[in-house]
């Protein structure tokens, strides 16, 4: 998914709440947000179709809006892992695991103060379509509720495709080869066996990271370049309502802007594939650009 259009929260956005709506999603099988003008324009398309069906085509639905926030990730990220430290005998199977993050205020003058903001257009968001409380809301606050620190994120591992060929697998020396479930890290025995059996049936989705040179971080880098980092993080937003509203932030890439005070840059040899950051730092705004010659690592 493209983040080109990203809605930055860092900044007073007076009537976000009418900037932006909730619709059903049948493909990702729950309520996501998407911009106002844009579901107007699938409304029309609706309409128009429905009037005329041979002359009109049924539009598809919109895809949801991507926002942007900056954070500081939190230094100790377990679920950060590439097998997002899946352990048998929890809630959820390995197919159905996720990578996570915690996201809290950067201590970074420039981006400071932005983390309010983001905090203020969330709950915004939230209360747009949810029926409960705040204090009742599971997801994306952390802790839930009002008294909310930091703010959770999340990339789903694995997507389901149907039986794959022994065609799909790449060499070992192909440099997609990290990238793909055949060759994904796993952290314990455990992991291991699950994964062997989700190799005929899944592909994995790698996370959209980016190092503060822009070059893509691999699988076995997740938690030692962005552990710490602060970071811009780019997401949608999916909304459940069963016994409690629950909202999650889907990560679709994650761009370095002041890398942590122990780490050392991702080796990055010469690829045939695009590993660079599509949110380069030539297309950043000043907002987003760093000076990092006066920056200093964060406290």
């Amino acid at each position: 998914m493209s983040n080109e259009g990203a809605t930055y929260l860092g900044v007073s956005n007076d009537g976000i709440e009418e900037k932006y709506t909730w619709i059903w999603s049948k493909t990702l099988a729950a309520r996501v947000a998407v911009s106002s003008a844009v579901m107007a324009e699938y409304e029309e398309g609706v309409r128009a179709h429905n009037t005329d069906p041979e002359t009109h085509d049924r539009p598809s639905e919109p895809s949801p809006a991507v926002f942007s926030a900056v954070v500081r990730i939190d230094e100790d990220c377990p679920y950060l892992r590439s097998d997002s430290g899946w352990r048998p005998g929890g809630y959820s199977t390995f197919a159905k695991s996720k990578q996570s993050f915690i996201g809290r205020r950067t201590q970074y003058d420039l981006f400071r103060d932005d983390y309010s903001y983001t905090m203020d257009n969330l709950i915004a968001l939230y209360q747009k379509d949810c029926k409960r409380e705040l204090k009742k809301s599971k997801g994306v606050f952390v802790p839930q509720g009002e008294d909310a620190e930091g703010l959770k994120f999340r990339n789903t591992l694995f997507t389901r495709v149907g039986e794959r060929k022994e065609s799909d697998k790449l060499t070992k020396n192909n440099p997609e080869a990290p990238l793909t479930i055949d060759y994904w890290p796993t952290h314990s025995d455990d992991c291991t066996r699950e994964l062997e059996i989700l190799k005929a049936n899944y592909v994995v989705n790698h996370l959209r990271a980016y190092n503060i040179s822009g070059n893509l971080i691999f699988p076995t880098e997740y938690r030692k370049e962005l552990e710490g980092a602060t970071c811009a993080i780019y997401f949608t937003l999916k909304h459940w309502s069963y016994n409690d509203d629950s909202i999650a932030a889907d990560v679709t890439s994650i761009s370095v802007l002041q890398a942590a005070y122990r780490r050392g840059p991702t080796p990055s040899p010469k690829r045939a594939i695009s590993l660079k950051d599509p949110f380069s730092p030539k297309k950043r705004t000043k907002r987003d650009d760093i000076n990092h010659e006066e920056s200093k690592p964060d406290e």
